[in-house]
């Protein structure tokens, strides 16, 4: 995979030893990416970390520092025991400024995020009142409901 030479000075860890710093491994994002088909809050966990079969998948995720890419661009190559070969290339990245995440991915990556600290309903719940903040008179409910109460 080739990337802009600043992701791996910010993700450049290869054997992350709990969940945060696989949050801080390209190679650890991009094993559970292939082995979940995500890379969700799920796939960054301390038992991910440590799982016997991601550590064995980062070890064949080989970056390559390309300087003539940009912040938000890359280009992947996918060989497989087969021999077969798969290419991609990544103009803007999904939440960059002009690729911006859908208003359904930024509620789905919020609930997912908010459900482990409030539980799934109130998750929800408070997301739907900050998509209605405008018709709000009293923000008091939302900080109750932000700060996992009522």
């Amino acid at each position: 995979m080739k990337v802009h030479p600043l992701v791996m000075v910010l993700t450049g860890r290869t054997d992350p030893k709990d969940g945060l710093e696989s949050k801080l491994s390209f190679s650890h994002a991009c094993a559970v990416a292939l082995a979940d088909r995500s890379a969700g809050v799920d796939q960054f966990t301390d038992a991910r970390a440590v799982d016997p079969a991601i550590a064995a998948l980062r070890t064949r995720i080989h970056p390559v520092v390309d300087e003539s890419l940009g912040t938000d661009q890359s280009a992947v190559t996918l060989m497989l025991t087969d021999g077969q070969r798969f290419e991609a290339r990544i103009e803007h990245a999904t939440g960059s400024v002009v690729n911006p995440m859908s208003d359904a991915a930024l509620d789905a990556k919020f609930i997912a995020l908010a459900t482990r600290t409030l539980g799934a309903d109130a998750a929800r719940t408070l997301c739907t009142l900050c998509r209605g903040i405008d018709d709000i008179d009293d923000l008091g409910p939302l900080f109750v409901r932000a700060a996992g109460g009522g």
